[in-house]
């Protein structure tokens, strides 16, 4: 049986703004659940919340783009991930960026 990581709720919102940070196409929630439910214990409300913390604090912006919601960046996730990167388990960016990888790609 395969296991799968559970992070706690700080590395979870690192997990979100790395997935942001290193899409090259619009992050949308679809592909936001697609990669990091991929790779951790993640459900569909639990990651809505999660973005909305991050919406709240100011780390992710919500714009609407024909009729999807993207998200992306500001200036102070972006320095937050920047800083707290390595706080992710390096086994978990290596399995992030293999489905990054493949959305970018396309």
């Amino acid at each position: 049986m395969k296991s799968i990581y559970k992070p706690t709720e700080y590395e979870m919102k690192l997990i979100v703004l790395y997935v942001i940070l290193k899409l090259k196409t619009s992050a949308t929630y679809t592909i936001l659940d697609y990669v990091i439910s991929s790779v951790v214990d993640m459900n569909y409300f639990a990651l809505e919340e999660y973005i909305r913390n991050l919406i709240d604090v100011g780390d992710v912006s919500e714009v609407e783009i024909e009729k999807d919601r993207v998200y992306t960046l500001s200036a102070s996730g972006e320095e937050t991930i920047g800083f707290f990167e390595g706080k992710i388990p390096y086994s978990i960016r290596e399995k992030l960026e293999k489905y990054i990888k493949d959305i970018n790609v396309k």
